[in-house]
């Protein structure tokens, strides 16, 4: 005789994180913030400064993520990707996206059509 085993949808409540909400760790996580915040600030200012906006754009934008996920218990799960994420979106996405932006703005400004991508 063959037995159901009950499943319960939602599976088995985490429990209580107790560590991260006491006021060391969120001080240290506060700490950690504002020096990754400084840095951020520091290379966007020389980036805007350069001409480098787009860079610069998308630093802040990288920056300001990270912060919400790390100041928000809701994005607790990806406070374990987001340093992974950001560093795909930098190093990997932003890249892509401004070859294709630069060359299809340099092929603009020669006077080009889009047959001559080439």
């Amino acid at each position: 005789m063959a037995t159901t085993a009950r499943v319960e949808v939602g599976g088995v409540p985490a429990p209580p994180s107790s560590f991260s909400s006491t006021v060391i760790s969120w001080l240290l996580r506060l700490a950690g913030l504002a020096l990754i915040d400084a840095i951020a600030v520091y290379l966007i200012y020389n980036m805007f400064r350069d001409g480098v906006w787009e860079l610069g754009i998308v630093l802040s934008v990288v920056t300001v993520l990270i912060n919400a996920i790390f100041l928000r218990e809701e994005f607790y799960p990806l406070r374990w990707i987001s340093p992974g994420l950001a560093l795909l979106i930098i190093i990997v996405i932003y890249p892509i996206l401004f070859t294709v932006y630069r060359r299809r703005w340099q092929h603009l400004a020669a006077g080009l059509s889009r047959g001559h991508w080439a």
